[in-house]
């Protein structure tokens, strides 16, 4: 499946690239060209494996071990409620969400950073 054009969820267009700015600045960084832009990571964090996606609910997995005659792993799911609302490249990468009863700080950092796939040109 392709990535979608860039876009910030909730944002009207013609604020698009003006609270993509602020988003960037806040990271005291510069707006990056249109083909650099992140529309989702992997990253981990707190032994979760986490995706951030935007305009997704952010999600993770956890392996978790199992008990029987021998040891087995399997993976467990974690859900938050926050939105991702943007993705700021860079090292490590910033992430903003909405969600005003979000777990997690506004914006956070993603260090650990897996895979990128960035916005369709």
């Amino acid at each position: 499946m392709r990535p979608p054009k860039f876009y910030i969820p909730g944002v009207s267009a013609d604020r698009q690239e003006a609270i993509y700015g602020a988003f960037a600045a806040t990271g005291g960084g510069s707006v990056p060209p249109n083909e650099e832009r992140i529309y989702s990571i992997t990253f981990q964090l707190g032994g979760v494996d986490w995706t951030a996606t935007v305009g997704s609910q952010l999600r993770g997995v956890r392996a978790r071990e199992r008990k029987f005659s021998r040891r087995h792993w399997m993976d467990a799911p974690v859900f938050s409620d926050t939105e991702i609302a943007a993705i700021i490249p860079g090292h490590p990468c910033l992430i903003f969400h909405w969600g005003e009863r979000s777990p997690w700080p506004n914006p956070f950092f993603a260090k650990d950073v897996k895979s990128v796939t960035k916005f369709s040109a």
